[in-house]
């Protein structure tokens, strides 16, 4: 870059005028993410699968990963799971959103990510541990 009066000095010049050195018609920079001459973009490796907790003595905790069991698919998409390893003295369910990519099904194992802990509206004394799927 050029020092600021440099700038201005040369902008009043004509162009035949102008003292200012040419840039090369070809600038050749490499952009992190960019293409590389190549044409391929570097990628990040995968990041690890989170690790799945098999026996829970407490709650889940926010991020925390599980397996839970579907035992109801409700008519909107989404689905309650039994959160497997949890001691039986815990009453909590876990909630998964209507996911856009498939359907759950009773029964099925889902990998779940806790999102958040609360007060289960339906069970007193309850917890609703709120989950998305892992991917």
């Amino acid at each position: 870059s050029f020092p600021e009066q440099e700038i201005i000095r040369s902008s009043k010049a004509s162009p035949a005028q102008s003292d200012m050195p040419q840039q090369p018609s070809s600038v050749s920079r490499q952009v992190k993410g960019a293409p590389a001459a190549s044409g391929k973009v570097e990628s990040q490796p995968p990041a690890p699968k989170p690790q799945i907790i098999k026996q829970f003595n407490r709650l889940p905790l926010s991020g925390e990963c599980f397996e839970g069991e579907v035992f109801e698919v409700r008519p909107d998409g989404s689905a309650l799971l039994e959160i497997s390893g949890l001691e039986t003295r815990f009453k909590a369910t876990a909630y998964l959103p209507p996911s856009k990519l498939r359907r759950y099904r009773d029964g099925e194992v889902v990998e779940c990510q806790v999102v958040a802990v609360e007060p289960d509206p339906n069970v007193k004394g309850g917890s609703l541990v709120r989950c998305q799927e892992v991917e």
